[in-house]
């Protein structure tokens, strides 16, 4: 079970950006050819005509490319750094992208080679797929180039994310993430520097919620929280701490323990300064800092390996997110389309907009849907794309998942005010078969459920949900655990209802139920 799409023509290039990525395309073969050149000469002997004919070896090149770069002597590097007139860490970088570029993904370099493909699209598929060994990459390859060039980047990235999530082994992303723990450190030459922690997703991600809970709690001036581990700290208290939340998750983070000293002003009118430390109950942090995993049924209960995702669209390994969702106080379902994986159902009665409801908006969408905004669609408005009709409800605009999308607050505004206007596009994003028909699927309507902006000037088209290739994998393996069905009994002519048993109360001529049941609670 797999969803096919027609061919979708990307928009043709003008002719600047043709010849901007045909330079791209250029350099990136002019490096590799540096380079192989260097690595050449670097294994010709002495004194047999080194340096005048490296391609006669060479059949000496390895089979993988981070071997070739790994025994290249740091002149190359740094003649590299000079031609290209970047730092010698660029110029590894500048490397390693060319050579995946050239190398990793060959069907996928065809289409950016004819113009198919925007070659950034290239660049990013390519750092994905060099880090899968083969027959993974090989398979990768296929996928994403079957992914529409039409595609606006957000949906793109999406889905070439979900491949590689999808087909990258759990025990080599878990063991590597684990080795490869790390802090580093670098000095920006301004006067500010950098420390970088690297490790696993959900101890990262964990971290962060609790230096961002902390922070809100100091701007919020939650003095009943923070005063439980802080005597000091009356109830009536105001901190008065002129910081933004970016300073304040500085300031928590890179002191390392959870206690700072702030203003406080007290209700007497008086100021003090004290150390605060902040709150570690497991109760008080679940709720301000929470990390929200969404993953597959099947993953869920042991019978699928297929990644989860945090609610940053950051993959977890199906290890991961089974243990983040052992220790959930509750769960919501949602459910998805298994021809695109774009989430479906839910509505409500009423104008504000119920937590469930609100979910799967999120999860269906992902960010605000401007083209081109990256805001996430946890932090962003929910907007009514038909308006609300508080006085006569049944005139339309309800709040339903085909009527409301995620827009973050500026967006929002400029919506609201008439700068923006927006209206549903139910073709946006709708799967179709190699004829181009729609493809049924369960019977939704409005499958494709996008939206359309009208901007003051020519922008974007049509915006559709970016689905989830690994909710379609999801479907897919739900499919193939389902019993084949059985062999219908051959029709008897004389037995008007086929050969079924009838019920006691159904018409003998008709087969009719005059009692209609209740539908299923689900």
């Amino acid at each position: 079970m797999t969803a096919q799409h027609a061919p979708q023509t990307p928009p043709a290039l003008t002719a600047a950006e043709a010849v901007l990525d045909a330079a791209h395309l250029a350099r990136a073969q002019a490096v590799c050819a540096q380079l192989t050149r260097a690595y050449l000469l670097e294994r010709t002997p002495l004194g047999t005509g080194r340096g005048t004919d490296a391609r006669a070896s060479s059949d000496q090149l390895p089979a993988e490319f981070a071997d070739l770069l790994a025994a290249l002597p740091e002149a190359a590097w740094a003649a590299l750094a000079a031609g290209a007139d970047i730092s010698l860490h660029r110029a590894h970088t500048l490397g390693t992208r060319s050579f995946a570029v050239l190398t990793v993904l060959p069907d996928l370099l065809a289409l950016a080679a004819a113009a198919q493909l925007r070659y950034g699209r290239l660049e990013y598929a390519a750092g994905k797929g060099m880090q899968l060994g083969e027959p993974l990459r090989s398979r990768f390859d296929g996928l994403v180039c079957a992914v529409p060039a039409a595609w606006e980047w957000k949906r793109w990235k999406k889905a070439v994310d979900d491949i590689f999530a999808t087909l990258l082994p759990t025990p080599d992303r878990e063991s590597e993430a684990h080795r490869g723990r790390r802090v580093a450190y670098w000095n920006n030459g301004d006067g500010t520097a950098c420390m970088q922690f690297t490790g696993p997703t959900v101890v990262v991600a964990a971290a962060y919620r609790r230096y961002t809970a902390w922070g809100r709690a100091i701007l919020a001036s939650q003095t009943g929280v923070l005063a439980e581990h802080t005597p000091e700290l009356g109830a009536a208290d105001r901190i008065a701490a002129e910081a933004t939340l970016d300073q304040l998750r500085f300031d928590l983070g890179i002191l390392s323990v959870p206690r700072l000293t702030l203003p406080v002003q007290r209700a007497d009118g008086t100021t003090a300064a004290i150390a605060v430390t902040m709150p570690t109950s497991e109760a008080w942090l679940r709720g301000q800092a929470a990390v929200q995993v969404t993953l597959p049924l099947l993953t869920l209960v042991g019978a699928s390996d297929l990644p989860g995702h945090l609610d940053d669209l950051t993959p977890v390994s199906a290890e991961d997110a089974r243990r983040i969702a052992v220790h959930a106080p509750s769960m919501r379902r949602i459910l998805t389309d298994p021809v695109t994986g774009t989430a479906v159902e839910a509505m409500a009665r009423s104008y504000p907009v119920p937590a469930a409801l609100r979910a799967a908006i999120r999860a269906r969408w992902v960010w605000c849907t401007v083209p081109g905004c990256s805001r996430r669609a946890e932090s962003s408005d929910i907007d009514h794309i038909s308006p609300f009709q508080r006085a006569h409800p049944e005139r339309g605009g309800l709040t339903q998942l085909w009527n409301l999308h995620p827009l973050c607050r500026r967006h929002h505004n400029l919506k609201t005010s008439g700068v923006f206007t927006v209206a549903r596009d139910d073709q946006a994003g709708l799967a179709t078969a190699p004829a181009g028909e729609a493809v049924a699927t369960l019977g939704i309507p409005g499958v494709g459920g996008g939206v359309r902006w009208t901007f003051p000037a020519a922008v974007a088209g049509p915006v559709a949900p970016p689905g989830s290739h690994i909710e379609v994998e999801h479907a897919c393996q739900i499919a193939r655990l389902a019993p084949p069905p059985l062999a219908a009994p051959p029709a008897d002519p004389s037995d008007p209802a086929g050969g079924a048993d009838l019920p006691s109360s159904a018409d003998p001529a008709t087969g009719a139920d005059p009692v209609t049941d209740d539908p299923p609670p689900f």
